[in-house]
């Protein structure tokens, strides 16, 4: 029976989608070796969790945003429970996103896409 839903995503690292996150990602390390993600230096980023603790970034990486122009965004390794990643970026490179309760998660599509 076919389902009225889009197909789940493929198994692999995910990220938490936060709306508050100001970075791009905080993406963690067993994430950043997993996507062969290279280091671009040191990262001065100090990360506020809920609970007010504060972690220190590792280093700098990228990550693509846009699959057909190649766009991509900075992205900080951190030692944290989940990579985190925020929603703005997509936005910003002109797509929507949809949440969808039913996967527990989101897709980002073109806005030609979206009917």
């Amino acid at each position: 029976r076919s389902s009225p839903f889009p197909t789940p995503p493929r198994p692999g690292p995910s990220s938490v989608v936060d709306s508050g996150c100001t970075a791009d990602a905080i993406i963690k390390p067993a994430h950043a070796s997993a996507l062969g993600l290279r280091s671009l230096g040191p990262s001065q980023m100090n990360i506020r969790d809920a609970g007010g603790g504060i972690t220190r970034g590792r280093h700098r990486t990228a990550i693509e945003i846009n699959s057909a122009t190649g766009a991509a965004g900075s992205a900080t390794v951190a030692p944290i429970r989940d990579s985190l990643e925020s929603t703005t970026k997509y936005a910003d490179e002109g797509f929507v996103v949809v949440q969808h309760p039913h996967f527990d998660g989101i897709t980002v599509h073109r806005k030609e896409d979206v009917v």
